[in-house]
């Protein structure tokens, strides 16, 4: 790399060496110098084996550092970061004080350097924005590698493994049939074929409530009882069998009904007066 790509880019090449202090900064590690020396005389630092599982990280902060451009003018002004080493300062000092305003930290860091007046103030918030990038990275101290328990819940899953082996799918025959026909037609998981939870069951784990698949189960049974219509003819009967078409129906039936009786009535009323008409005046053959 020449000088001039250098005074552009100062944080654009890493060493092992820097990303093991990288990890110090960040999570107090102490990691142990594994060099080794070339017939040169020169020592190259590797990496520790129990370090290079988190490559994904080391490789985030190159990248982000690589690009890493400072707004300074030199020789009249001074770069905030001039190498890592400045960048792992800035770290350690939040994470020694960090009840202290992020304005206060950067004064403090910066007039602990020589000539800090001649930083621009935008560069001074560059360096302070690129280490808390790199701080508020996940914990790696926290991993959960060596971590076996099952992430679900243990009611989950045994719910899971009932619903599926003794409400939708009992062993029985026919049940057994349409599990086969879903896991080849409809990409149903071929697990559940020959999944059984007996081995993994306590003694009073032998009859479940259903707290998280209780709801869902029952919109089931509610669909099996009440199915949804699937025609155009049922759909249209049902759109037509809520309660308002019913009161509908009703009011309407007896508006009808009392139209009947009423020409039920003036027809009874013309019978009589044709009748009444014949007695009076009676026809003399």
């Amino acid at each position: 790399m020449s000088g001039s790509e250098t005074e552009t880019f100062p944080l654009e090449s890493v060493t092992n060496a820097q990303l093991q202090q990288l990890g110090e900064a960040l999570w107090g590690w102490k990691p142990r110098s594994n060099g080794t020396t070339s017939q040169y005389g020169v020592v190259t630092t590797h990496l520790r084996p129990d370090l290079t599982k988190f490559g994904p990280y080391f490789q985030y902060y190159r990248e982000m550092t690589a690009s890493y451009i400072s707004d300074a003018f030199p020789p009249e002004e001074i770069k905030a970061l001039r190498c890592h080493d400045d960048l792992f300062a800035i770290i350690n000092l939040i994470r020694s004080i960090p009840d202290m305003q992020r304005s206060e930290l950067t004064t403090k860091y910066f007039s602990s350097r020589e000539n800090f007046e001649e930083t621009p103030p935008g560069d001074k918030q560059r360096a302070f924005n690129l280490a808390m990038r790199a701080m508020m990275m996940i914990s790696l101290k926290n991993d959960q590698a060596d971590d076996q328990r099952c992430i679900l819940p243990r009611q989950l899953a045994l719910e899971t493994l009932d619903s599926l082996q003794k409400v939708l799918f009992p062993p029985d025959k026919d049940s057994r049939a349409l599990l086969r026909s879903l896991v080849s037609k409809a990409s149903f998981d071929p697990d559940c074929l020959c999944l059984s939870s007996v081995s993994y069951r306590s003694n009073d784990e032998r009859d479940l409530s259903y707290h998280y698949w209780g709801s869902r189960l029952m919109d089931l049974y509610d669909e099996l009882e009440n199915p949804r219509p699937r025609g155009l003819i049922d759909i249209w009967l049902e759109q037509r069998s809520k309660a308002r078409h019913v009161m509908l129906a009703t009011l309407v039936g007896v508006i009808i009904a009392v139209i009947l009786g009423m020409l039920g009535l003036v027809v009874g009323i013309f019978q009589a007066w044709v009748a009444y008409q014949a007695w009076k005046h009676p026809v003399n053959v």
